[in-house]
């Protein structure tokens, strides 16, 4: 990060401490169709929306704590022992629990990359800090396949981008990659089915002009600014990406067709989709699963919306303090699903 940027922090913050105690102050005055039904979350939303709408996202990870350091922490709160390894690639795995083939039950979580620096502890055995490139994805697939082997039942969960790359896992494994740039990514030979997979708010598509976008903007902690900011950051090319999107990176894409589904089945036995209601995203989600069921067939994807929830909200609650016992229906719905598949 260059000085400049690292100078215009200061001013970043203060613009998001600005418009956060402005909505602190007005916030009860404001219609309830414009804003979460909880002020307090209301105004929680609005410092995250304007702080990825005011900073770059290189500015973003300078002032967030990073991955690893937040696993550390966990581990010591709840006394676990840290248990890491290093893929082929660099990449490193954090796992939570029993590792390996002493787990009776292995679910494999890929946490999106925006909020990696938030407190969370999820009831997941691994958790994956990612870098961003086909040849990562390739490298988890193929420690996927390894672990396959065991006799233990396999779930991928995946939040917002963490959902994208879970997706884009599954389609490498059904349609492998041609290569990107003259890298040449290996085919993965994956040996029998997930158990399950479950996608919370999948960012799946970069389109930002439906009305979910335009109507919960205020209510959500995604706004169309920054997801245009976090899009370009994520392909590496400006909105709209029209070069670069395919059906790797951008599954609900109206280029990508139903038949792109129909090899899922043979590996992954059922999908669940969770969303809110409040988010920018849920009309793009709701287009999303109905071409993934009449891909997979309908009996394979359940789809879950929790009402008056915004983005990511089983994951980002727990960040901005709520507790687990406080939880809304979209977490209390994954909890349910995993539970019924271990």
């Amino acid at each position: 990060m260059s000085v400049l940027e690292k100078l215009d922090v200061i001013p970043g913050l203060v613009s998001v401490l600005t418009k956060t105690l402005f909505a602190f102050v007005f916030g009860p005055f404001k219609s309830r169709k414009s804003r979460p039904k909880s002020y307090y979350r209301y105004v929680m939303l609005t410092a995250m929306r304007t702080t990825m709408a005011r900073l770059n996202v290189r500015q973003q990870h300078y002032i967030s704590t990073p991955g690893d350091d937040v696993y550390l922490a966990l581990c010591k709160k709840h006394k676990l022992t840290p248990q890491s390894e290093i893929l082929e690639d660099g990449t490193r795995a954090h796992w939570i629990g029993e590792k390996g083939k002493e787990a009776e039950n292995l679910i494999i979580n890929f946490h999106d990359v925006g909020k990696a620096g938030k407190e969370r502890l999820l009831p997941l055995p691994i958790l994956r800090s990612r870098t961003h490139s086909p040849v990562s994805e390739t490298t988890t697939a193929s420690f996927l396949a390894n672990e396959s082997r065991l006799a233990q039942p396999i779930i991928l969960t995946g939040d917002s981008a963490g959902a994208n790359l879970v997706m884009a896992l599954l389609s490498h494994i059904t349609h492998p990659h041609p290569g990107l740039g003259g890298i040449q990514i290996p085919k993965v030979e994956f040996e029998g089915s997930f158990k399950g997979v479950v996608l919370t708010s999948p960012w799946v598509s970069f389109e930002v002009t439906s009305d979910s976008f335009q109507e919960n903007e205020p209510k959500d902690v995604v706004s169309i600014s920054a997801g245009k900011k976090w899009s370009t950051s994520f392909l590496g090319t400006p909105w709209p990406h029209a070069t670069a999107v395919d059906a790797y990176n951008q599954p609900a894409g109206n280029a990508v067709p139903v038949s792109w589904f129909e090899d899922f089945p043979k590996i992954v036995d059922e999908v669940l989709i969770v969303c809110g209601s409040d988010e920018v995203m849920v009309d793009g989600i709701r287009d999303f699963k109905k071409k993934l069921a009449k891909g997979m067939g309908e009996d394979r994807v359940k789809f879950f919306v929790g009402e008056n929830e915004y983005h990511d909200q089983p994951s980002l609650d727990l960040g901005i303090g709520y507790k687990e016992s406080e939880e809304g229906m979209q977490a209390k719905e994954i909890k349910r699903w995993i539970a019924s598949k271990l």
